[in-house]
């Protein structure tokens, strides 16, 4: 682990970190108390695991794929379109299988080795950003590090 973080880990790391400096952990708190208020189903449960991004939210940033068939054409995330939650999002014809193959590999190398440093942790469908990765990101955007 004598190398640098590359630009891509840099990106990721960025993405991760500002999606979790817009979170807003208390009414978070509240939605899920809501939630689990009017389930029977998940009363008894503990609160529920976050993740700060899923992954799909991130390859998009990065990439900019179109997600989404509207109106006779693909829409890319910059000209308003999102992914969905679960399934695919991308139609691998339109991005080109090879630029699809070779760009999700790299995605999971990089986070595999963000995740190696100790900056991410993987929770399911996303990430989550640890205290090394809060100050890592802090570092390499030039803000204060508390």
């Amino acid at each position: 682990m004598g190398r640098g973080i590359s630009d891509l880990q840099k990106r990721i790391l960025s993405i991760v970190y500002k999606r979790r400096q817009g979170r807003d952990f208390v009414k978070e708190g509240r939605e899920w108390h809501d939630i689990v208020a009017s389930n029977r189903l998940l009363q008894g449960f503990p609160s529920r695991v976050h993740h700060d991004i899923r992954h799909p939210e991130i390859i998009t940033k990065l990439y900019d794929w179109p997600p989404s068939y509207k109106k006779g054409q693909y829409v890319r995330p910059s000209e308003g379109a999102s992914v969905k939650d679960w399934g695919q999002n991308w139609n691998r014809d339109v991005i080109g299988l090879a630029e699809y193959n070779r760009k999700t590999a790299a995605y999971y190398r990089a986070v595999s080795r963000l995740k190696a440093r100790g900056l991410p942790t993987d929770h399911r469908p996303g990430l989550w950003i640890t205290d090394e990765g809060m100050r890592v990101a802090e570092a390499l955007a030039g803000t204060p590090v508390a």
